[in-house]
């Protein structure tokens, strides 16, 4: 099945709140029947390449040929700040000051922001007698909204630099740490929170 995921992705557009992103991966062995339920709302995913105004490609994974990848090492500090907040978890104050400070950006489709279950996907686990939105669809739901946080300083170092590339200006280097360092920190309380959830599931079943 891994390598068959691997060849081809099925998605789902999702319905989004304001809170909450993006597509749900399905397992293919469901692929015939979801169609024939769901019909048109099933669609694969074909992306064209992305280019800059320059008109240069954007990184696409599938580019990389002969990856010659190989463990690193980060500075001293910059170890000990990941080491210290990968898997601390912010204070629910603390996440709401930084997503104020650093939201995720605005862009078509409200992909940033985190999806709830398609009505679909909802009716179709009811067929197979399952209920999707008790507690472990609850409690993902809130890991990739958590997840989905480190948009916001992710996508600002991002545009930073593309700014600076496209324009010719210098990068304000004190400005891209202080966007980084808050990415781990959102970064860290996802992680955090997903390895409670699966210390959950395994007491669960």
């Amino acid at each position: 099945m891994e390598s068959q995921l691997d060849a081809e992705k099925y998605y789902f557009s999702g319905e989004f709140d304001n809170e909450d992103d993006d597509e749900y991966v399905l397992d293919l062995e469901y692929k015939d029947e979801l169609e024939d339920e769901l019909g048109n709302n099933f669609r694969t995913r074909n992306s064209e390449d992305l280019l800059d105004p320059l008109g240069e490609k954007l990184f696409e994974p599938k580019d990389i040929r002969h990856p010659q990848g190989k463990e690193w090492c980060p500075l001293e500090h910059v170890a000990s700040y990941i080491k210290d907040r990968l898997r601390k978890p912010l204070k629910e104050d603390e996440r709401t000051i930084m997503r104020a400070e650093c939201s995720r950006p605005m862009i078509d489709e409200k992909v940033c922001l985190t999806p709830n279950l398609d009505p679909e996907m909802i009716t179709y686990s009811f067929k197979l007698g399952r209920d999707p939105r008790k507690v472990l669809e609850k409690s993902l739901k809130q890991v990739q909204d958590k997840l989905l946080d480190a948009l916001g300083p992710l996508g600002r170092i991002f545009d930073t630099v593309e700014d600076a590339y496209l324009k010719g200006k210098n990068l304000d280097v004190h400005l891209l740490r202080g966007w980084c360092q808050r990415a781990i920190c959102f970064i860290g309380k996802a992680n955090a929170v997903l390895l409670a959830e699966r210390r959950k599931t395994v007491l669960m079943f």
